[in-house]
């Protein structure tokens, strides 16, 4: 167990308080310290300051509730005169059509944290969101001339658990042109860890590198688990057994290591994309690694459909999610769901069992296409 120093006399600015920012408040303000919040959505920022948005976050609702010492702001400007002298900008980075980030929320933030004007003493801002490299350096050579110093400090969670992945990271990336920056990033979140991460100090751009380069190994990790176990039914064995024999070998472990449904969800395919986008802006062969997850993600799925087909015509396909893994409620890039799609469109009986909110979600895109239980721990 970590012990906590004495949370920070001033307060914490976060910036984005959408499903992850929301969480980085919550989380940083139940271990001490006092959180300005900067959320430009009205209503959400309404919700929030009453305390009454719903969130399908464990964990959230209940924090939200409790918190003392969270207060909201609308513009990142108003942030230097409350005190904040570090801040976490957690906003959105949506995906382009070429494969990299859209990071205009970002400079938004930083078009008014330049509003403010110069400041007498050192601020720091700390980029949450997973961002391409060099952003971080490009957004310091603008705000570094007006006192503030620019770091990468990505959160390494998974949705339905992000305030358990906050607690207790296994590493704590940081990437920083200065090493003061570094120490006042880590005290800030040293009273929130349960246990202490691994602590790796980079440059900016190697830590954005390394953030997206994570996610793009998991995607290897988990095609080349699917890939072999697809291969162990062909020869009339258990992926289960074969499987477990590899991850008994300390240097692969079991984590990611299951047969199953392939990844999806708002993070891992998308970061792969990144990866393989950054290459190609070196050089044409880009990054073919990641592109032969994909390509083994979506041949996984292919056979899983003729397996599938291969049964009888007259079972009924139960499916107990929907969303691209159990827990969360997203249905981006879920596999699940394209599989469920797949069976449907082939005349199959295709029955899902999940959340009311789910349920809905599903019946406004494709109707009665499938049959729907709810499901009975909702």
């Amino acid at each position: 167990m970590v012990t906590a120093p004495q949370a920070a006399a001033s307060p914490l600015g976060v910036v984005g308080l959408g499903r992850l920012g929301l969480a980085i408040a919550l989380t940083l303000e139940r271990a001490g310290h006092a959180v300005v919040g900067v959320e430009r959505d009205a209503a959400r920022a309404g919700a929030i300051a009453r305390r009454t948005l719903e969130s399908v976050e464990p964990g959230v609702d209940r924090a939200l509730r409790e918190a003392r010492r969270l207060e909201l702001r609308s513009d990142a400007a108003e942030l230097p005169e409350t005190g904040c002298e570090v801040v976490l900008v957690a906003v959105a980075t949506p995906s382009t059509d070429e494969g990299g980030y859209d990071h205009s929320a970002l400079v938004s933030v930083a078009d008014r944290l330049a509003a403010a004007g110069p400041q007498q003493r050192p601020r720091d801002l700390a980029i949450v969101s997973t961002v391409m490299p060099g952003t971080t350096d490009a957004l310091a050579r603008r705000l570094a001339p007006l006192g503030w110093r620019v770091s990468y400090n990505p959160s390494f969670i998974a949705l339905g658990s992000v305030i358990a992945n906050l607690e207790s990271p296994d590493v704590c990336l940081l990437g920083v042109a200065d090493p003061a920056a570094a120490e006042r990033i880590v005290d800030c979140w040293r009273p929130v860890w349960k246990r202490e991460p691994a602590l790796r100090v980079l440059a900016p751009r190697e830590a954005e590198l390394a953030k997206i380069a994570t996610n793009s190994f998991l995607t290897l990790k988990i095609a080349f688990a699917n890939a072999v176990g697809d291969l162990a039914l062909r020869l009339g064995g258990r992926p289960e057994a074969v499987l477990g024999a590899l991850a008994a070998d300390a240097r692969i472990g079991e984590r990611c290591l299951g047969h199953g449904f392939g990844y999806g969800g708002p993070c891992l395919p998308r970061d792969n994309r990144a990866l393989d986008r950054a290459a190609r802006e070196l050089g044409p062969e880009g990054f073919p690694l990641g592109r032969a997850a994909d390509a083994a993600n979506a041949s996984h799925l292919d056979f899983q459909v003729r397996r599938a087909l291969e049964a009888s015509e007259s079972d009924v396909v139960t499916l107990d999610h929907a969303t691209y893994k159990p827990g969360p409620s997203s249905l981006e890039e879920s596999q699940p769901l394209a599989f469920a799609l797949a069976l449907a469109r082939a005349g199959r009986r295709v029955r899902i069992r999940e959340r009311p909110a789910v349920i809905e979600a599903l019946r406004a895109e494709w109707g009665d296409l499938f049959e729907y239980e709810v499901e009975p721990r909702a």
